[in-house]
């Protein structure tokens, strides 16, 4: 294997790119990209060596020191798969890079050898050679020739001119990607920015990559809505370390760019990478790395990220600007909430509270830490009143500290309108977030639930599309999805997110109900009946009351909601049961049962989180002509019996 001694004057040519290794650029026609030092390496190797297996050992020899402290397997592996996509030569090479199986890789196209000058001579237009033998001070124009030359040499500048404008233009439509939305041909760029892989063997190095992509899709939301939308954190995690390929988790995410990285370690010193990449064309925009002293404080993370999502928006979105949050400058307290962070997202709750509780203690002051450990009360199902109340506490600490977080204003707009029942409030809220942070799909889930109350139908159909394409691949809302599409009346919609709700905990008895009532709003009898059926078995109903369900007849349902009714009648009331049981009793024919369970609830303040639905809920409509439901709706400010 020869080694490299490759002279400052040197260039590779080969297919359509251009190779300079001293500086690391890779240049295709107009385009020129900066590949990353370890990627550059790799690609130097491979030129220098062509129609030769280049051995794996050989690469981590090259592209590593011994006092680097990395995974080389996976981390060649990443220097390999991110130099094909800068060739843009497919996930497993076709027509450059070839792996060849157990031995290492080879480069087969054919490579060009170029000196300095035969490389400008390739790229820079030839000029016109002089009539006379050019002296020491440089050429001797014939005084005759002067004008003549002088306008060709115009002509040739205005020639080149409208070449760069023309092939700025292109490139700009093809890569920035940044257009207004009065534009003709206006279409927000989506951006999905995976988990940072940790090349590693520092176990702690992957929270801190799952931090920086989190940081990123925070600090990118909020900087140019119309023209920019950054995919949630809960829909890009399952592409960490994924072996598809950015064209397959592009059209999975309908995610125009990616935007990828790596951390490694070398003693103290971590170096962060990032990339982006065109997804349909798996084409390299922008790379660059960062170093950070492993013993920084937690303003480091921060920092980093927002060193690339500025890079980044400077690309598509130029006249944004990049806004920090409020962090933490303790390095234990950010490390304890970055875990936390990432332990929600993982459904590991109780240890995730636990890690956001120790960030707040170790910090009083970090704000974000509060919003954790509310948001996960609050999600929580099983939250007890006195729960609530204490994320109530945690939210206020969090807006006193910091009144710029989307996230809390979102979880006080929660609480407004599902536990004190102020809908007024609630929208404020709401909308209060969504100023502060447009790309944040939680406060857009949030918000449709503040429509659907108010029988704003479209509007809140509109607020889900949004909070569905800023967060396609997560499970997290299927419930509230097939709440709010449900009391709407979409039936087939609020049966298509029920049943996504039911696989993922079929467990959930909530689930399972909405499930049913979804497919009797759609008219599907049959399979309403099935599924009160497999209900009634999952809760450990008498055999005789099962029994009584085996019909397809929608008659036969009765039975069921008998059973419900009682059910529920004799257990403690939780967040749902109010109007659940109300409707229950709506079912039967029993109205003025189901308005005295309503009515009590409302006057003594039950905790349920259904209560600002109940003047839209569908099969409580016809209390609307009892003076005691109006009062309790107006009360509420809930237009429903007027609609």
């Amino acid at each position: 294997m020869d080694h490299i001694q490759t002279s400052k004057e040197q260039r590779y040519a080969f297919g359509s790119f251009v190779f300079d290794p001293t500086s690391g650029e890779l240049r295709e026609g107009g385009k020129a990209t900066q590949l990353r030092p370890q990627v550059a390496k790799l690609l130097e190797l491979l030129l220098h060596n062509p129609d030769s297996i280049v051995s794996r050992e050989e690469i981590r020899n090259t592209l590593w020191d011994e006092k680097v402290v990395v995974e080389f397997e996976e981390g060649i592996s990443a220097c390999i798969r991110q130099l094909r996509v800068a060739l843009n030569d497919g996930v497993s090479g076709v027509r450059y890079v070839q792996t060849i199986a157990r031995r290492g890789y080879k480069f087969v196209a054919p490579v060009q050898v170029l000196s300095v000058h035969e490389h400008e001579s390739i790229t820079a237009p030839r000029q016109q050679a002089p009539e006379q033998e050019p002296s020491d001070a440089g050429f001797v124009l014939q005084t005759g020739n002067r004008r003549h030359i002088k306008s060709r040499i115009i002509g040739l500048v205005i020639v080149c001119l409208l070449i760069l404008v023309a092939a700025g233009v292109y490139l700009f439509s093809r890569n920035a990607a940044a257009p207004t939305a009065g534009d003709d041909n206006y279409h927000k760029a989506m951006i999905a920015v995976l988990p940072f892989d940790n090349l590693s063997s520092n176990t702690h190095n992957t929270i801190v990559g799952a931090s920086i992509s989190n940081d990123l899709i925070d600090l990118l939301g909020p900087i140019a809505p119309k023209r920019m939308g950054v995919i949630a954190y809960t829909s890009v995690m399952q592409f960490g370390s994924s072996r598809q390929n950015i064209r397959q988790i592009g059209q999975e995410l309908n995610a125009d760019y990616i935007l990828e990285g790596s951390v490694t370690q070398a003693s103290d010193t971590m170096q962060i990478s990032a990339r982006l990449i065109r997804a349909d064309s798996q084409s390299y925009v922008w790379g660059d790395e960062f170093d950070m002293d492993v013993h920084d404080s937690g303003n480091s993370y921060q920092e980093i990220a927002i060193k690339i999502a500025a890079q980044v928006a400077r690309l598509l979105a130029p006249d944004a600007t990049v806004k920090p949050r409020a962090y933490t400058h303790s390095s234990a307290a950010a490390s304890a909430y970055e875990a936390g962070r990432i332990m929600v997202e993982k459904g590991e709750r109780e240890k995730a509270y636990k890690s956001c509780e120790k960030a707040a203690l170790l910090d009083p002051d970090f704000a974000v830490a509060y919003v954790c450990q509310a948001n996960l009360l609050l999600t929580d199902k099983n939250a007890s009143p006195q729960q609530i109340e204490q994320a109530r506490k945690f939210v206020s600490r969090a807006l006193y500290l910091d009144d710029g977080l989307s996230r809390a204003h979102s979880l006080q707009g929660v609480l407004e309108l599902s536990y004190a029942w102020n809908l007024s409030g609630a929208h404020d809220e709401f909308k209060k977030a969504l100023q502060l942070n447009p790309a944040d799909p939680f406060a857009w889930q949030g918000y449709a639930a503040y429509l659907v109350a108010m029988g704003q139908k479209r509007q809140m159909h509109h607020a889900l599309d949004i909070m569905q394409s800023l967060d396609p691949a997560s499970n997290n809302a299927a419930f509230d999805s097939a709440l709010f599409y449900y009391v709407s009346g979409d039936y087939d919609e609020a049966v298509k997110h029920a049943r996504v709700s039911v696989s993922v905990d079929s467990a959930d008895e909530t689930a399972r109900h909405l499930l049913l009532l979804s497919l009797l709003g759609e008219g599907e009898y049959a399979e309403a009946s099935r599924q009160a059926i497999i209900d009634m078995r999952l809760s450990g109903a008498d055999d005789n009351d099962v029994h009584s369900v085996q019909s397809d007849r929608r008659v036969s349902l009765v039975s069921y909601f008998r059973w419900y009714a009682n059910r529920l009648a004799s257990m403690q009331s939780d967040r749902t049961s109010a109007v659940f049981l109300a409707d229950a009793y709506m079912h039967l024919g029993e109205d003025e049962q189901a308005l005295t369970v309503i009515s009590k609830a409302v006057q003594q303040h039950k905790f349920s989180i259904l209560i600002p639905f109940m003047s839209v809920w569908p099969t409580l409509r016809p209390l609307c002509k009892e003076s005691r439901f109006i009062a309790m709706t107006s009360q509420l400010g809930q237009p429903g019996c007027e609609l």
